[in-house]
């Protein structure tokens, strides 16, 4: 079984999804509770955009290490990109909970609260994160993110006071360049079904 896992992590290390993929499984048939061995056949899985398979991995590997903060930050990745958003901030606040420097924990469970529409939540979190880690290499794109995340924080308030087209209309007329009136405008015809509307806006 030792051979397997020295042979999958070369592997692992070159790209060789498959070849790594066949190997990991060789070993664990022998000797089940290699914990690395487990983790990185599930991102492999993960690689190959098979969540579930990665998913079933992630629980092995927390079921042989549970305080591992790595598992628990790839099981919510794997949640992230399938969708299921809930499940994946729970996972990144445990991988927080373990490792309290976790930048990319801090980045994945913002840009879930991003896509939940919790701006607030999405904004502090990778302000967090940049915080942690301000060389990141992903810092201009996670900067871009919050400055959109704000706008639409102010677009929301905006959106309620401004809560028709027409008062939308008039705050325009009165001041063309605030762009928080055009997004509150832009949400009123997301809610009403006008979509041409809304990407006009946009």
């Amino acid at each position: 079984s030792i051979g397997y896992f020295a042979r999958g992590e070369i592997e692992y290390n070159q790209g060789k999804t498959e070849e790594a993929i066949a190997d990991y499984t060789r070993g664990l048939d022998i000797f089940p509770d290699h914990m690395e061995s487990v983790g990185n056949r599930g991102n492999l899985y993960a690689k190959k955009g098979e969540y579930r398979r990665a998913i079933e991995d992630y629980n092995r590997a927390m079921a042989l290490r549970p305080n591992d903060p790595k598992s628990y930050y790839n099981r919510g990745l794997a949640y992230f990109n399938l969708g299921e958003l809930d499940k994946s901030v729970v996972d990144y606040a445990e991988a927080i909970r373990l490792k309290a420097d976790y930048t990319d924990a801090y980045l994945g469970r913002g840009k879930a609260y991003g896509k939940l529409k919790n701006y607030q939540a999405a904004i502090a979190d990778v302000e967090t994160a940049l915080k942690i880690e301000p060389k990141h290499p992903e810092t201009l794109n996670f900067s871009l993110m919050i400055s959109h995340w704000k706008t639409m924080v102010a677009s929301t308030a905006v959106s309620q006071k401004l809560d028709t087209i027409e008062k939308c209309n008039e705050a325009i007329q009165l001041n063309p360049n605030n762009a928080s009136v055009y997004f509150a405008r832009t949400l009123i015809y997301d809610k009403t079904k006008q979509t041409d509307l809304a990407i006009a806006d946009y």
